[in-house]
């Protein structure tokens, strides 16, 4: 019974630190994320670009830094990315 009162305890060590990593890498990320599609929004917006377009541009920035940035998270977690590294790959060729 002791045994299963310490398995916590020790999850909570052992991942703990890398999790409160993970999670804080997740904010900081998306904070930047979103300051880098809002200066490529601003900068389509100067360079007269058709609002479509810009949007457009906009959202699969959006899109392919999150993507990445959930990657590199799932990775830090303990994660196998390499499945997901694949499917991208082959997704990008056919496209």
């Amino acid at each position: 019974m002791q045994g299963y009162a310490d398995s916590p305890t020790v999850l909570v060590v052992q991942y703990g630190p890398q999790l409160l990593l993970a999670i804080v890498v997740l904010l900081l990320g998306l904070w930047i994320i979103k300051r880098v599609v809002r200066l490529v929004g601003r900068s389509m917006e100067a360079s007269s670009t058709e609002t479509s377009l810009a949007k457009f541009l906009s959202n699969l920035t959006s899109m392919g830094l999150k993507t990445l940035l959930l990657i590199s998270v799932a990775s830090m977690i303990g994660l196998e990315t390499t499945s997901f590294i694949a499917v991208l790959g082959a997704a990008g060729l056919a496209i």
